[in-house]
């Protein structure tokens, strides 16, 4: 295997694109999430293109005719070993029969255990000459390669580590023996048997299920859209993978016009620690309205470092809009976020600039899609109470907004006759951030209020902060003794005030109703309201 390597790296052309070890690429770096491996230390080190398990790096030395390179390869054993004995007679044969005879004369292939590594480990040393003249110096090349062999704890995986030379002598150079040496050594073989996650691609064209809070898709989900935002998963540890949602689903909507289908992608992952680069892009089904529409142009990449855990579903998640382009991975779950989340940086720009000088949401502002109504139906999801807005335009019934960067309407429904629609971006837009009022709360009133949920014994500014206002044509006034919401289900529900100014009762035609609003059901003199 090492001297063949050899001669395959040395003949890499420019089209396969090495990269300098700089940056980023001197982090240490992860194989399958078994094995851990430091870049080679020194200048002019070249990582050349990757392939799973397999990671090489050439030396850019001044003479033409010699070679140096690092490498580490990972692969399947296919054989179990009843002793350590039987592992060096099985990798000593393995690698002798990888030298072609007809090219290389044999010249050392020294193998032995090594005690300095963990069991299962064999340190070799190997030497060759090549038959075949080189056209530079006119004399046979000498090859030689030392390194390492290692069975991983689950007996299923070997890795072989090591550096080696093409030249017309021996090694010679300490420096490079030094470089070589300090690769080589730099291996960390992680103990945890292989397990594995699953990692799963996701697009706007899915069904997942909304949760209760600030959520940012780019498009209604349905059939028949033109086009889509993906979320995939581009490289891991370095290298590209073969399938993603985004690529699958364009090949499935070919010759389909305008409509795209969404396909599903996912895959299985060593668990472990991985650098994975995720993606977002927004892409039409019609090749010309890739070319056309603004949208085309929504795209985010970047690279996180995570520690996946075994047995544990992942899904790449994100937003695409004009004004935030972000990426992310969270356990599919809970919905927790791991590793950092990747944003376009020019797009943040934009949105820092165009929310210079917002406002601030009233309370928890109910929405669908984005629409957000003075119908203000509980159970939809809610953008939090403080939540930066900015006013973009006014329309004959509606108001353009931003939110948080997101463009989005509130709309003037139902309360055209109490009040206009001025009077009401007055009450939902507010100058001052009512975060700052909340955290003055006990502290199970302002979970309640983070909840989108009831206690009783709540003042009615702490109830709007909670649910918002009410509907404008229900409740014309609030000094009502009684106001009045509706909810996503068709439900109605009465919030009854005591003669002290605050929350005494719910009163509904559902009996489960007014319980799925309370927040759970704790009582005033728990929150240390009074």
């Amino acid at each position: 295997m090492s001297l063949m390597l050899i001669g395959a790296l040395s003949a890499c052309t420019p089209a396969m694109q090495p990269r300098p070890v700089t940056g980023e690429l001197t982090r240490t770096q992860y194989l399958l999430g078994l094995f851990e491996i430091s870049p080679p230390q020194g200048s002019d080190w070249y990582e050349m293109p990757r392939a799973k398990g397999f990671l090489a790096y050439g030396k850019k030395l001044e003479t033409n005719n010699r070679t140096f390179v690092a490498s580490v390869r990972v692969h399947d054993t296919g054989v179990k070993f009843a002793s350590e004995s039987d592992f060096l007679a099985f990798v000593k044969t393995a690698r002798a029969s990888d030298t072609d005879p007809d090219r290389f004369e044999q010249l050392l292939h020294d193998e032995k255990l090594d005690e300095t590594k963990p069991p299962f480990c064999t340190r070799f040393h190997l030497k060759a000459r090549d038959k075949v003249i080189s056209r530079s110096s006119g004399s046979p090349s000498f090859l030689e390669a030392k390194g390492f062999s290692c069975l991983h704890p689950n007996k299923q995986k070997i890795v072989t580590v090591e550096y080696s030379e093409r030249a017309p002598s021996p090694f010679q150079d300490p420096i490079l023996l030094a470089e070589g040496e300090h690769f080589i050594n730099s291996l960390v073989i992680k103990e945890a048997a292989e397990k594995t996650a699953r990692i799963v691609d996701t697009s706007t064209g899915d069904s997942v299920e909304e949760p209760t809070g600030w959520k940012r898709l780019l498009l209604r989900r349905g059939s028949g859209m033109p086009g889509g935002g993906f979320f995939f998963v581009r490289e891991i540890d370095g290298v590209p993978e073969p399938q993603n949602n985004m690529d699958d689903s364009v090949r499935a909507s070919y010759g389909q016009g305008r409509s795209i289908s969404f396909k599903k992608v996912e895959r299985p992952v060593p668990a472990g620690k991985h650098r994975i680069k995720l993606a977002g892009r927004y892409v039409f089904a019609a090749p010309i309205d890739n070319l056309l529409r603004s949208a085309a142009a929504y795209r985010v990449e970047g690279e996180i470092e995570v520690t996946l855990l075994p047995a544990v579903e992942y899904r790449v998640r994100g937003v695409l809009e004009e004004f935030r382009q972000e990426v992310w991975l969270e356990e599919s779950a809970t919905g927790k976020r791991i590793g950092e989340k990747v944003v376009n940086i020019a797009a943040e720009d934009d949105r820092i600039r165009a929310m210079a000088g917002a406002s601030f949401a009233c309370c928890n502002l109910h929405y669908q899609d984005e629409w957000i109504s003075d119908e203000n139906l509980w159970g939809l999801p809610f953008i939090p109470a403080g939540t930066p807005i900015a006013i973009r335009e006014y329309g004959r019934n509606r108001i353009h907004v931003l939110v948080d960067g997101r463009q989005m309407t509130i709309g003037h429904d139902y309360g055209r006759k109490q009040e206009t629609k001025e009077q009401l971006v007055a009450k939902l837009v507010v100058k001052d951030d009512p975060s700052k009022l909340i955290t003055s709360y006990p502290p199970a009133i302002q979970e309640a209020i983070r909840s989108g949920k009831l206690l009783r014994g709540m003042s009615k500014q702490q109830v709007i902060l909670s649910l918002g206002f009410p509907r404008p044509d229900l409740t014309t006034s609030p000094d009502s003794p009684v106001w009045k919401y509706s909810t996503v289900d068709d439900g109605d529900v009465e919030l009854i005030w005591g003669t002290d100014g605050l929350l005494s009762e719910l009163r509904a035609e559902e009996k489960e109703l007014p319980a799925k609003i309370l927040f759970t059901g704790r009582q005033v003199a728990e929150s240390g309201q009074r």
